[in-house]
């Protein structure tokens, strides 16, 4: 899918703690010569919700929105260890980590939070159907990949965990707007990885063994 000239994405870190701003929104933008982003932390109340991603979203038509928590098609609760979820933890937790369980406590917490923010995104009409930063230079070759001839920002400028999580997220909405990405789960909610080209050797075995004892579908790649 070719992208506009101009356009925006929408990423959301999602965050449930009523307290803390743990939580954090960013659009992330692109003209004919240029990259940028805005950022905006939020607690888990609705009416902070509401107001961050109301701000940062603006009116802006969106080719898509990511959220880093667990979510499934009609934003259903989950309550369960997703097929997603067991894609990324047999035979790759002690390369990337084991991703969080929408079964346990702190994961049925996130779904709710997570639910809460697409449907405020959802609700806004706006958004076309559709780990961490390092400084090895990883980020910065996936947006010259999707939006080449740009320049973007510094990424060492954003060095709030939650900002950063909300700034992977946004390259993750542009992934999908793109149509260039990897993505494991079923209908209980996806996980989307990076395009193809960027998923490293060694993952492929290890997915597509874990995808072999799941039902079929469950690892999709568009081409490289």
């Amino acid at each position: 899918m070719a992208l506009p000239r101009a356009g925006a994405v929408l990423g959301i870190d999602v965050g449930y703690s009523p307290v803390n701003r743990s939580s954090a929104v960013c659009r992330l933008d692109w003209g004919a010569q240029h990259i940028h982003w805005i950022i905006q932390r939020f607690r888990a109340l609705p009416a902070e919700q509401e107001q961050a991603i109301a701000a940062v979203a603006g009116n802006v038509p969106l080719q898509a929105a990511a959220f880093d928590g667990p979510l499934r098609a009609g934003l259903a609760v989950i309550d369960r260890y997703r097929v997603a979820e067991r894609m990324l933890t047999r035979r790759l937790q002690p390369r990337i980590g084991k991703p969080g369980q929408a079964s346990a406590p702190v994961g049925r917490s996130l779904n709710q939070a997570a639910n809460d923010c697409a449907r405020i995104v959802l609700a806004r009409g706006t958004t076309a159907p559709a780990s961490h930063l390092t400084a090895d230079g990883t980020l910065q070759a996936l947006l010259a990949h999707l939006l080449p001839g740009r320049p973007a920002a510094a990424f060492d400028q954003v060095t709030d965990h939650d900002d950063r999580a909300a700034l992977v997220c946004a390259p993750t909405a542009l992934c999908v707007a793109t149509g260039d990405f990897t993505a494991v789960g079923d209908a209980d909610g996806w996980i989307i990885l990076p395009p193809p080209s960027f998923v490293r050797p060694w993952a492929w075995p290890a997915l597509q063994a874990n995808a072999a004892e799941e039902a079929p579908g469950c690892l999709y790649r568009t081409s490289d």
